[in-house]
């Protein structure tokens, strides 16, 4: 099913949509390496290269969209794409499962901070304090891009929002570079020598990527592997 398949809602309402799509963003989610700029990367290679769920138009203005809104915007990202599949069930599933790992976090901080401050009631304390710290740090994400999703495709290049939103996906992308750049000079250059190990395995991962004959989790299983094989031989 690509976009094309869509009903007059923008979005494919189905439970067999759902079903065939939960283990997809669970797989994406648990294999979102690299930050916010790999996450976001990692969608567009699943979602606009290999699944065609979403085109470069429709991708480019849902991530500018995200970035004005507080919160996870990788997260936002796949709650929209999972909004366009099945509608607002959709997006709750894609939104929670691709942010699998970081709930997790959100939650056992909540309980912590809940157990410290409750010698008495310990546990209930934590739970209670889980409860609140993952609904109010997920719902304003959630509901703020839900709430916009119907609205993302019809915004005109031309008008004074489209043009606010090109302008945002130009920052977007200077912020990407600028990060992208941190990354490299922190994994290839680690204090201020070159590491050859870590510049053949990225020119690799690169190749490997742009080819398109390997997975993400491929690329990065590959690269781990290669640097345990390193330190083994040092």
């Amino acid at each position: 099913m690509t976009i094309q398949d869509l009903n007059a809602n923008g979005c494919e309402i189905g439970s067999k949509q759902m079903t065939r799509d939960w283990p997809i963003w669970l797989m994406i989610g648990a294999t979102g390496f690299g930050g916010p700029a790999g996450q976001v990367a990692i969608l567009h290679r699943e979602l606009v290269e290999q699944r065609k769920w979403l085109d470069e138009e429709e991708f480019l203005a849902a991530l500018k969209v995200c970035m004005l809104l507080p919160g996870p915007e990788a997260q936002q990202l796949a709650t929209y794409a999972g909004w366009r599949r099945g509608g607002l069930a959709g997006g709750l599933l894609a939104g929670t499962l691709f942010g699998v790992a970081f709930p997790l976090v959100v939650t056992f901080i909540g309980f912590m901070a809940g157990w410290k401050t409750a010698p008495v009631a310990a546990l209930q304390a934590g739970f209670e304090g889980a409860a609140v710290a993952t609904l109010f740090a997920f719902l304003p994400s959630f509901a703020m891009i839900l709430g916009l999703a119907p609205f993302v495709r019809s915004i005109h290049p031309a008008s004074w929002l489209g043009r606010a939103m090109t302008a945002v996906g130009a920052a977007v992308v200077a912020a990407i570079v600028l990060l992208a750049i941190k990354l490299a000079a922190a994994a290839l250059v680690p204090e201020g020598s070159i590491d050859p190990v870590a510049v053949v395995v990225a020119l690799g991962s690169a190749a490997a990527l742009l080819a398109g004959r390997a997975s993400t989790p491929v690329v990065v299983a590959a690269a781990a592997a290669m640097g345990v094989l390193a330190s083994l031989v040092h």
